[in-house]
């Protein structure tokens, strides 16, 4: 808005700044389960031991069945977790498929914003060039995360 950008222009950036703001907090929830400390700078847990629903979490809740599910819903009510509590819940989390699921859904977040951007003029390419390089990004997972 501030270089008189054409409607068009400001509402595809406004929906690619949208897509890649999901994708980056789907990717951070993912981190906060499998991330390395060490590569981080940033305890692991964290969300779950504040118990914070984010998407991890609720997709475990919802794949899990039985006695798996029983103990997470257990571990979450308890009072507090203790470091084995945690790494317990963590595992069971991991166990569901819920981090597949949300690195697959960081990366169709990606993508969509990538597709936004494609009616993009190519006189503002670097622009592009830039939102591209940011998007792939939030879409690695690596090791360490």
């Amino acid at each position: 808005m501030l270089w008189d950008a054409s409607p068009e222009i400001i509402k595809t950036l406004d929906r690619t700044g949208y897509y890649l703001g999901i994708a980056y907090q789907v990717r951070d929830d993912v981190i906060d389960v499998i991330g390395d400390s060490e590569f981080t700078g940033k305890p692991i847990g964290v969300d779950v031991r504040r118990r914070k629903m984010r998407l991890p979490l609720i997709q475990a809740l919802q794949e899990l069945s039985g006695r798996k599910r029983r103990k997470l819903e257990d571990l979450l009510r308890a009072t507090s977790l203790s470091d084995e509590a945690l790494s317990e819940a963590l595992c069971l989390i991991k166990e569901s498929g819920s981090i597949e699921y949300c690195i697959s859904k960081t990366k169709e977040y990606c993508e969509r914003a990538a597709d936004a951007m494609n009616i993009l003029s190519e006189d503002i390419a670097s622009l592009k060039v830039h939102l591209y390089v940011v998007a792939n990004w939030i879409a690695s997972f690596e090791d360490g995360t």
